[in-house]
């Protein structure tokens, strides 16, 4: 058997763990980032080889505290440890959510063909699948990613120079999508009037103080909109297919790194420290994560043939901090409702 957990829930490195606690930043991402730049003492094969005997000798039927008891008596990493025991599981325990988002799925290598699921009291597995389905994001997140694709590019002009141009079309036409709707609900009162191809959607009604600060629009809405600005199917495939190379560029990339150990910038020149980091390292865990998300939400909604897009709603809120938040979410159905 195999209990899957995530890396924050079997990390073993207390120095990464109060790093993710004094910067506020995701455990996930720093523990990546060790692994790949070889500053995790845990992450030992032979140490987690040691673990993962010890652990199937003691006892094959374990949980979450008897893997990182184990692990943290070999010096291993109790999330790689139980990566190796499911390879040969045939008996797996998980959270919904590792069955139902296709990233974790895919990060986890989760197969389901000719799998027996059994859901134990899955009373908020619809609350899951929406979760699985829904992205949020700032604008500002918007320009890092689009930062980190050009100084890819800068690093790696005649390897990757169309693939991640077509890349940046796609995210820089979202961003100007983005910018576009907020743009309008800041500086009219009645916003839209001038651009027919913003109008429609509902203002929400959570902020009474406001209600014009929160506007949502249906996915058939949003399709109208992007084509506007040249994101339809194609372009979506375009971005797909690019995008998959890229990945497949970065992997090399990390792999020949690890090979030659080498360490990330240390330079404090922001651009300077992107471009480094591209050319030995391609592009951070974060901004991997996030364009995954980006293209699953895109694909559900302007790709697949349009199948998903009435499951969706779009909505854009604007903080008083002024970083300004946009949520795709599949809506809740009714019991009334078909489909």
């Amino acid at each position: 058997m195999c209990v899957l957990g995530s890396r924050n829930q079997y990390c073993v490195n207390e120095e990464i763990k109060h790093e993710a606690k004094s910067k506020g930043a995701t455990l996930d991402n720093l523990c990546r980032d060790a692994c790949k730049h070889h500053r995790c003492s845990f992450r030992d094969n032979k140490n987690i080889s040691r673990a993962f005997v010890s652990l199937k000798e003691r006892n094959p039927v374990y949980d979450i505290e008897d893997a990182i008891e184990v692990a943290k008596k070999h010096e291993a990493c109790t999330y790689y440890m139980n990566r190796k025991i499911a390879e040969s599981a045939s008996f797996f325990l998980s959270p919904y959510n590792y069955i139902i988002d296709p990233q974790i799925r895919s990060a986890l290598n989760i197969k389901l063909a000719d799998s027996i699921i059994v859901f134990d009291e899955a009373h908020n597995i619809e609350d899951v699948a929406r979760e699985a389905g829904s992205f949020d994001t700032k604008p500002p997140i918007f320009m890092t990613i689009l930062g980190h694709l050009k100084a890819l590019e800068t690093a790696h002009e005649g390897r990757v120079i169309d693939d991640t141009r077509r890349v940046i079309f796609f995210v820089g036409r979202m961003y100007d999508w983005i910018k576009d709707i907020i743009a309008s609900m800041v500086g009219r009162r009645v916003p839209f009037e001038s651009k027919p191809f913003l109008q429609g959607g509902a203002f929400l009604e959570m902020n009474r103080a406001d209600p014009r600060k929160q506007i949502a629009y249906t996915g058939e809405e949003v399709v109208q909109q992007w084509k506007h600005f040249g994101v339809d199917e194609a372009a979506y495939v375009a971005f797909s297919t690019s995008l998959g190379r890229i990945f497949a560029f970065v992997e090399e990339l990390v792999e020949r790194a690890n090979q030659h150990g080498r360490d990330p910038p240390s330079t404090q020149n922001e651009e300077r420290r992107d471009v480094q980091y591209a050319r030995n390292h391609g592009l951070p865990t974060a901004t991997i994560e996030l364009l995954s998300r980006l293209l699953y939400i895109s694909g559900n909604i302007v790709g697949s043939s349009g199948h998903f897009t009435a499951d969706y709603r779009i909505a854009v809120c604007l903080d008083d901090d002024k970083e300004n938040n946009t949520r795709s979410s599949a809506p809740k159905r009714s019991r009334n409702s078909n489909g």
